[in-house]
């Protein structure tokens, strides 16, 4: 017999309709299934999802360390802009003060007498004289 009377008497046979489940039965009796596609793309997903969750929590982490370094770099700036004008302040007064005051040198005394030197009236006098030291020591 050959190949083309087989085909041709099983197409002649009547078809018969397999039995629900009949497909899972067959291929649990089947000594290796074949492996899901499913079952292993579950971990790669998880895998996948878990990796994509830590980059963006760890650039949410950074994105949000840089924020508060920022704000700390320009608070601290903010206190040393402060600190300088009350020190700028602080100084014109000391040198208006300065001004005011008269340059007097107390040289002692005794319980009822003080002696009092103005060294404004020194450096009239030096200006005038246009004095100059005769030798600098350091």
């Amino acid at each position: 017999m050959k190949d083309e009377d087989v085909g041709n008497l099983l197409r002649k046979l009547p078809k018969q309709k397999a039995s629900s489940g009949f497909t899972s039965r067959l291929i649990e009796k089947l000594p290796g299934k074949p492996p899901s596609v499913h079952h292993w793309m579950r971990p790669a997903f998880a895998v996948a999802a878990a990796a994509v969750l830590i980059l963006v929590a760890s650039s949410a982490w950074d994105y949000w360390r840089e924020a508060q370094g920022r704000a700390e770099a320009v608070q601290r700036v903010e206190t040393l802009r402060n600190e300088y004008e009350s020190l700028q302040k602080e100084l014109e007064e000391l040198k208006a003060l300065a001004a005011e005051s008269q340059p007097v040198l107390s040289l002692g005394g005794t319980q009822q007498v003080d002696f009092l030197m103005d060294l404004r009236a020194l450096s009239r006098e030096a200006e005038e004289s246009r004095a100059r030291p005769v030798n600098y020591r350091r």
